[in-house]
């Protein structure tokens, strides 16, 4: 089986291009149609992937059939909020809906309503594809929340997911349960629906990760403090999930090499953009 880990490395023939930031899903089969990668660390883009690239999935890390080149040649994936007209409206005292831009009333609209309608769009993905992304809110049959979506369990020969992997609680929260396709209703860009209970959730199979938090953060600690590019930073570790971020001050230069590292180790999935400062506490313990 193929694991999709959401914030996994996305490697390309010629070296790291990218994270993988969605999984594009058809609800109709449950097959894995698409990976959305993102590019870049300032000027940020989002490529549209075939999953019929993935060569193999190790260890957190997914590598693709083609070069940086070949990614980039391939569609961009962009959300939109436009308005535009509203067919329904009628025009009040003379005033055409065109001519207006800003609706103002303390009251409820009543018979013709407001003139324009606030629209939302994706480009990159079909309409009737779901955006999938960690921490997609998961209910019971009874519609109660039970948990977030943490992995994405893929069969490497048809590309169709098999399992979801329901994580109970918070990122602080080790538990997480493995699901099969099976027992999910529905799936959409706003949540997934199982057709079991909470109690059910509850007795479903754990999913035990290749590495734990403490494994990452001891290890990544130990590589840090020990290469003579980052050994004098002080940087320190912590981690999520499978998720690493860095606490300390460092240039471009030391977190470029700490990112370098933290990426080859085993059970690594992502990594945080954002370099958290210490706190005063934190300062004073250490």
């Amino acid at each position: 089986m193929m694991l999709l880990s959401i914030g996994a490395t996305i490697r390309c023939r010629d070296g790291v291009a990218g994270k993988l930031k969605y999984v594009v899903l058809d609800p109709e089969d449950g097959e894995v149609t698409h990976l959305i990668v993102e590019r870049g660390k300032l000027l940020r883009r989002d490529i549209v992937a075939p999953t019929a690239w993935i060569e193999e999935e190790s260890e957190g890390e997914i590598l693709l059939n083609a070069t940086v080149e070949d990614l980039n040649a391939l569609p961009e994936y962009k959300e939109f909020d436009f308005i535009q007209p509203d067919t329904s409206y009628r025009p009040l005292s003379g005033h055409r809906v065109e001519d207006t831009r800003f609706w103002a009333s303390p009251y409820d609209p009543v018979g013709n309503g407001r003139p324009w309608v606030l629209r939302h769009v994706r480009v990159g993905v079909q309409d009737d594809e779901v955006v999938m992304q960690r921490g997609l809110p998961v209910h019971d049959r009874d519609r109660r929340p039970v948990g977030t979506i943490d992995h994405l369990v893929v069969d490497p020969t048809t590309r169709k997911v098999t399992h979801f992997v329901v994580r109970r609680g918070s990122l602080l929260d080790p538990e997480a349960h493995i699901v099969p396709l099976e027992r999910v209703t529905s799936v959409t860009d706003s949540g997934v629906q199982l057709n079991m209970t909470r109690e059910e959730l509850d007795q479903a199979p754990l999913y035990h990760a290749p590495v734990t938090d403490e494994q990452i953060t001891f290890a990544l600690q130990r590589a840090l403090e020990t290469d003579p590019r980052t050994r004098t930073s002080g940087l320190r570790v912590n981690t999520q999930g499978g998720v690493v971020d860095f606490v300390g001050t460092a240039t471009d230069k030391v977190m470029d090499a700490a990112r370098s590292i933290a990426k080859r180790m085993r059970g690594v999935i992502g990594l945080e953009d954002d370099l958290v400062e210490p706190t005063q506490d934190a300062s004073k313990k250490s």
